[in-house]
């Protein structure tokens, strides 16, 4: 086996997007973020691209936006991820965490430590679903609206409060929330919808075209208006908007740790194909020279 970097998304793509579509739905969140590189190559600076090869076939691959976790690609060859671990750590030295599928994910971090001296953990275990049919839920009054550049500083705070809540995002979480929200907004792809009952009450957001299909998230309700069936049925709209377009599927990630999201989602046609992990690396153990 060998490791091949790349210098920018279009090599990347053109040398591994095949192996990456043939697992569309697990791979769709680096699938959506090579996307952005198309429709807006400066959003993500000083990106990493990594593919590992066994002969002339590309068996495992890896990408990184800093300051953001490693990403890894569903894989059959967990022999791959080592080569993967030395390139990163002779490249970053530390990282702040690595996420993918939850059986690569667990291994990385075994191999990270013994490179590093970083400790992981495991922060979040989520799993992925794919939509092809929306189910429609009891309506809630209110009504569907795009979010627009007049709803800025109220996408900020309901991203801030996300990221809070979900243990996404890096660095300080209002520059994280700003930054998401302006790939939402300045994306022709992307886009935020608000449900208004009298006000805004729920967020859906979309983003990340992946082939056949596109991802659905962040999902947002206040705190105080949850449980009314707003975010089922903003949710459902915003998936159906999207199979309007064209895309063939839809693509939600959920935590496993909330029953309820998990119920809620399935219950308007998303269907499970997959689990992933988000895993955090410790400050590196100092090692003590005798």
């Amino acid at each position: 086996m060998r490791v091949r970097r790349f210098g920018d998304a279009a090599g990347f793509m053109a040398a591994a997007g095949a192996f990456l579509l043939r697992e569309e739905a697990l791979n769709n969140l680096p699938l959506g973020i090579l996307s952005t590189f198309r429709t807006n190559p400066g959003h993500y600076p000083d990106p990493y691209f990594l593919a590992v090869e066994d002969g002339e076939a590309v068996v495992a691959a890896a990408i990184r936006t800093p300051p953001h976790n490693l990403i890894l690609t569903e894989t059959a060859r967990p022999d791959a991820l080592p080569w993967i671990a030395d390139h990163a750590a002779s490249t970053f030295g530390t990282l702040p965490g690595v996420i993918g599928p939850d059986h690569l994910t667990e291994r990385f971090m075994a191999l990270w430590q013994e490179r590093t001296g970083q400790k992981g953990r495991v922060a979040v275990r989520e799993r992925i679903y794919e939509l092809t049919r929306v189910t429609w839920p009891k309506a809630p009054p209110g009504r569907l609206r795009r979010a627009e550049g007049a709803d800025r500083s109220l996408l900020v705070n309901w991203f801030t409060a996300f990221h809070g809540e979900t243990n996404t995002g890096m660095g300080p979480a209002e520059t994280a929330a700003r930054k998401g929200v302006e790939r939402h907004l300045g994306d022709d792809t992307a886009g935020l919808w608000l449900w208004q009952d009298e006000e805004p009450v729920s967020l859906v957001g979309s983003a990340g075209p992946t082939g056949s299909g596109i991802r659905v998230g962040p999902v947002y309700t206040l705190p105080e208006r949850r449980g009314r069936g707003y975010a089922s049925w903003l949710t459902a709209a915003v998936s159906q908007l999207r199979l309007d377009e064209g895309y063939q599927r839809v693509f939600l990630f959920t935590d496993l740790a909330n029953p309820t999201s998990n119920k809620i989602y399935q219950a308007i046609g998303y269907r499970p194909v997959g689990d992933a992990a988000q895993c955090q690396f410790s400050d590196p153990e100092l090692k003590v020279t005798p």
